[in-house]
């Protein structure tokens, strides 16, 4: 029972992680998407993988 919650331990750890740098991308690609939008690209530019942007 022990070794399981350590093996728990270990993987929430590393989902954390992955978590905080998908979030990291994320704002890059935010940020990506507002300076295209003011740098000229169509009114219609969508991040495709987004298209709620």
């Amino acid at each position: 029972m022990e070794e399981r919650m350590k093996s728990l331990e270990i993987e929430l750890a590393y989902l954390t992680k992955a978590i905080e740098e998908l979030k990291k991308v994320r704002v890059v690609e935010i940020h990506t998407h507002f300076t295209n939008h003011h740098e000229g690209y169509p009114e219609d530019y969508q991040n495709e993988e987004y298209p709620d942007d």
